[in-house]
């Protein structure tokens, strides 16, 4: 809420301010305040589609590389596969982080020991 007003607040002294830019992210567009998507509040949105597969292959390529014991390639491709509609940070996040962490619990030798 206090991000918000204050966004708000910016946008609307914007003029006083010719030198500042304004960046925002989301992953969720819908949630937004409709007042700070109006007609000249920014300049420009820019949209960036969620990963194919190929782009969720090199993604979890990129995440794992620096593993001991990296999954198999056929193991990423389908795990690529199976995650339709994830963003580059789910991947991180569910499919690396957790499965780092899942394996340090179980005392697995490595990660791709969870998958078969």
């Amino acid at each position: 809420m206090k991000c918000r007003s204050q966004s708000k607040g910016l946008i609307r002294d914007r003029n006083t301010w010719p030198q500042v830019v304004v960046i925002g992210a989301t992953n969720r567009p819908d949630a937004l305040d409709s007042a700070l998507r109006r007609p000249g509040r920014f300049d420009r949105e820019l949209l960036f589609p969620l990963p194919n597969i190929k782009a969720r292959a090199s993604i979890l390529d990129i995440h794992t590389r620096g593993w001991a014991a990296p999954p198999p390639q056929p193991l990423r491709s389908q795990l690529a596969a199976m995650t339709a509609g994830y963003c580059g940070a789910d991947l991180k996040v569910d499919a690396c982080n957790l499965s780092r962490l899942l394996a340090a619990i179980l005392q697995l030798d490595a990660p791709r020991m969870l998958f078969g």
